[in-house]
C-alpha cells in the first residue's frame, strides 16, 4: 500500500453491508436525477450555482458505475482496519470524487461561451466540432488508460492507498480524475447536445455505465467514439436538426 504496511488478502464485506452500500449509492444517484430532471424553477446562474448543478448531475450519472470501485474501497479500508490501521470513511472516498468532477464543473462555468448551464446557445458548427472531438478522445491512448483504471483499481488503492478521512478524500479525489480524463469527452458531447436534457443524460450515463462495467467495455468506448465523430460531422455540416 502507499504507506507500504501489508495486510494480506483483504477481508470481504459482509454481505448485507455491500448490500446497504450498493444501495445507498443508487438511492444518492436516484435523488440526485430526481433533483435535475425537476430543477427550482428560479435558480442562479453565478459560478457556485452552476457548479452546485452539476456536481448533482455527476453523482446522478456517475454513482451507479462507481459501485465496485466503493465496493472494493470498503473491502480494503474494512481489513485494514481490522489490522489496527486508522478508518478510511467510504463517505469520504465518495465525496472526494464528486469534488474532483465538482472542479470539472468549475472550468466548464468559467467558459464563457457556454451560456447558460442549462441553456442550448451553441450553434450547428460549434456543436459539431465539439462532439467530433469528444469522438476522436475516444479513440486515443488516454482514454484507454484512463478506462482501464476505472475499470480495474486494484493496483491504484496497493499503490497510493492513504489511511483516515482525509487520505480517504484524497484517493477518492485522485480516482475521481481518472475517472474525469476517462469520460470528459462524453461530457463535452452532452454539453454540446444540450446539458439539462434527460434523455442525452441518460444515454451518456449508459454509455458511461457499460464501458466501466461490462467485459466489452472498451470495445464500446471505440464504438461510442466512432458514432460520435459520425454524429458530431451531420451536425456540423447541418444535415440533421440541431435546436
Amino acid at each position: 500500500m502507499g504507506n507500504t504496511a501489508t495486510v494480506g488478502r483483504p477481508t470481504p464485506v459482509p454481505a448485507l453491508q455491500k448490500y446497504l452500500l450498493g444501495a445507498s449509492l443508487l438511492v444518492a444517484s436516484g435523488l440526485a436525477w430526481a433533483w435535475s430532471l425537476n430543477p427550482p424553477s428560479q435558480m442562479s446562474t453565478d459560478t457556485a450555482s452552476f457548479v452546485a448543478i452539476w456536481t448533482v448531475m455527476m453523482a446522478a450519472m456517475m454513482l451507479p458505475s462507481t459501485l465496485p470501485t466503493v465496493s472494493l474501497f470498503a473491502t480494503v479500508a474494512r481489513s485494514r482496519r481490522q489490522f489496527g490501521f486508522p478508518a478510511a470513511p467510504t463517505a469520504a472516498f465518495v465525496i472526494g470524487y464528486l469534488g474532483a468532477w465538482a472542479l470539472l464543473g468549475v472550468a466548464v462555468s468559467l467558459t464563457s461561451v457556454l451560456g447558460r448551464p442549462a441553456a442550448h446557445t451553441w450553434s450547428e458548427p460549434v456543436a459539431g466540432a465539439a462532439i467530433v472531438l469528444a469522438g476522436a478522445y475516444q479513440l486515443t491512448r488516454w482514454k484507454s488508460l484512463c478506462l482501464g483504471h476505472c475499470r480495474s483499481p486494484l493496483n491504484f488503492f496497493m499503490y497510493h492507498w492513504h489511511d483516515g478521512t482525509a487520505g480517504a478524500a484524497a484517493m477518492g479525489a485522485h480516482h475521481g480524475m481518472y475517472c474525469v480524463g476517462c469520460c470528459w469527452g462524453l461530457m463535452l458531447a452532452l454539453l454540446a447536445l444540450g446539458l439539462m436534457n434527460p434523455g442525452w443524460m441518460a444515454l451518456i450515463a449508459i454509455i458511461i455505465f457499460v464501458e466501466k462495467i461490462a467485459p466489452a467495455g472498451q470495445r464500446v468506448a471505440l464504438l461510442t467514439g466512432l458514432v460520435l465523430m459520425v454524429t458530431g460531422g451531420v451536425i456540423a455540416f447541418g444535415l440533421v436538426p440541431f435546436h
